[in-house]
């Protein structure tokens, strides 16, 4: 997926109440979980949906690696409390 923040990925259990016209999702990023995961939150105020977002066509350093913690802050220094719009590629897991 493309996002405000340039990263691409994919997205778990899309809900249709937050598509945009395309097919996007505007979300806003709420945490890094590690170096490729992203969790977001979107849709209207008062009706959000949370999302798990894994980005595609990277492979980061999971949170219980050596440097897990560091790829995690990077991402999170890049994203967190950004707008993205997110378009999904496919369901992931």
């Amino acid at each position: 997926m493309k996002t405000h923040c340039g990263r691409r990925g994919s997205f778990s259990e899309p809900q249709a109440s937050v598509f945009l016209q395309v097919g996007a999702l505007l979300c806003l990023v709420v945490a890094a979980s590690d170096g490729d995961t992203l969790k977001a939150r979107c849709g209207e105020p008062g009706a959000y949906e949370k999302i798990t977002i894994r980005i595609s066509a990277i492979d980061a350093l999971e949170k219980a690696q050596d440097f897990g913690s560091v790829s995690r802050q990077h991402l999170a220094s890049l994203c967190f409390q950004q707008i993205a719009k997110i378009t999904p590629k496919r369901t992931d897991r």
